[in-house]
This record gives structure tokens, C-alpha cells and sequence, in this order.
């Protein structure tokens, strides 16, 4: 009896965008995809610190400009800025101590 190999094709992934803003630090309004469309992958590499993944996935999702900011965010920039899209995403998140 032969042997079928099961094929397993991924489906397109839905980018729904969000939008918000970090006045302290940029003008305008960021229109990005929702965080929680970050994939396995995604999420490890910013979990080991890759900080490059957002504007990889920014690109890939047709947000040019924003992906050209986030390559050039500084140090005090990258907190605020994913707080804001964490929390425009509807990410919870973790409260601080202290």
C-alpha cells in the first residue's frame, strides 16, 4: 500500500494594524501590526533582545516608514515605544514593583 506524504500549507496571515502614539518621543501616529501577530520566532527573538525583528516585521507588512524609525530608535526610545504598542494590541501587561 503506498505511503502518502500529508502536506501542511499555512494559510496567509491577517496583519491587522493598530494604531498609537509616543509623543514624548516621535511625532505622528504609528500604524503598525497588532502585536499579538507576532509569530513563535518573532517573539524569541525579541525575548533573546533582537530588537531588529520589528522592523523586519514592519517592513514585511508594508509599514516602510515605521520600519526605517525602529531601526534607528535609541536606547530610551525602545521601552516606551513597545509599552504603547503592547497596550494599543491589548497586550496585558505586567504591572512593576515598586
Amino acid at each position: 500500500m503506498p505511503v502518502s506524504k500529508k502536506r501542511i500549507t499555512r494559510k496567509n496571515r491577517d496583519f491587522t494594524k493598530v494604531s498609537f502614539e509616543v509623543p514624548e518621543y516621535f511625532d505622528g501616529t504609528f500604524e503598525v501590526p497588532d502585536f499579538n501577530r507576532l509569530n513563535v520566532e518573532e517573539l524569541s527573538r525579541l525575548k533573546n533582545d533582537d530588537i531588529e525583528v520589528i522592523a523586519d516585521l514592519f517592513e514585511r507588512t508594508g509599514c516602510g516608514a515605521e520600519a526605517e524609525i525602529a531601526r534607528k530608535m535609541e536606547l530610551d526610545e525602545i521601552q516606551p515605544f513597545m509599552d504603547a504598542w503592547q497596550k494599543a494590541s491589548g497586550v496585558d501587561l505586567p504591572k512593576s514593583k515598586g
